[in-house]
């Protein structure tokens, strides 16, 4: 039979009913148990075991609903005036067969149940896993920037904030394809770059930048996400202390807004100073 939803429907229906089945091997058709682990009988012709097929199931029903009880109409296809040829199933067989919808259906509900239970485990872990991913963080207004610096060295230090404010309004719009006005994206592009102080490096390249210009970058980067919140982490490392007072004067200025600033720092530098509030962490 060509597969259908109502072919599909009918063959489910019939397996957790635990309804006896035929299937063809080898140019004969066969009868066989709801889970085709035991053969019943073998016919070549396929309306002689459709048949058969309905007189066994008959036999079985009427085995499991007691003595007396009209069989399931569904379970009789055809004439029940039908002569009914000598059932090739003894008393063992026939209880065996009418208890078996119980197991049957125990199995079918069993594996319903645990791959309900995988699939809505699978979709928990996945769903925990989008949570962290960044796409989610820049929804909710969270940018972050690395200790070492996660900069595009082979595009310049204009390409670099201008690609992060095109993806901050992709990333932010409810739209399936939002509009992107160039203008104001490069307007913003030139803001940033000189309220971190990078004007003079704006067409040099991020691999040639030093640390604290890189830093610098970093963090232009992470305001073209406009962010409520910003994280950076160990944003003194590795500079000296010019810089260092440089750099927290840049952070100092980018805070007077509705910004708020989340810096992880290893000592006292000039840019943990700026904090308002401070929370020491030991190690013990």
């Amino acid at each position: 039979e060509p597969f259908t939803p109502a072919n599909f429907g009918r063959r489910l229906r019939s397996y957790f009913r635990a309804e006896l089945a035929i299937d063809r091997l080898a140019g004969n058709w066969r009868i066989v148990t709801a889970d085709g682990r035991e053969v019943l009988a073998v016919r070549r012709d396929l309306s002689e075991a459709r048949e058969l097929r309905n007189q066994m199931q008959a036999a079985v029903t009427a085995r499991r609903t007691g003595p007396g009880v009209v069989p399931d109409i569904t379970d009789l296809v055809g004439d029940a005036n039908e002569p009914q040829r000598e059932l090739l199933l003894d008393e063992t067989t026939l209880d065996r067969l009418a208890a078996g919808k119980r197991r049957i259906r125990f199995r079918g509900w069993s594996a319903f149940i645990c791959g309900l239970f995988l699939g809505v485990g699978m979709s928990l872990a996945i769903w925990q896993r989008g949570r962290r991913s960044p796409e989610v963080a820049a929804r909710a207004g969270v940018a972050r920037t690395f200790r070492s610096p996660r900069n595009f060295p082979a595009m310049t230090v204009f390409e670099n904030i201008l690609v992060t404010v095109e993806q901050g309004i992709y990333r932010k719009s409810s739209a399936w394809w939002p509009h992107i006005n160039k203008a104001n994206c490069i307007e913003r592009t030139e803001e940033l770059i000189r309220s971190v102080g990078l004007i003079d490096q704006s067409f040099s390249f991020a691999s040639d930048l030093t640390r604290y210009e890189q830093r610098c970058l970093g963090i232009a980067r992470g305001l073209a996400m406009d962010p409520r919140i910003l994280l950076i982490d160990e944003p003194a490392d590795g500079m000296n202390t010019q810089q260092q007072h440089a750099l927290a004067g840049i952070l100092k200025d980018v805070c007077k807004g509705v910004l708020t600033l989340v810096v992880t720092s290893a000592g006292n530098d000039p840019v943990a100073l700026i904090c308002d509030r401070t929370v020491h962490l030991s190690p013990h």
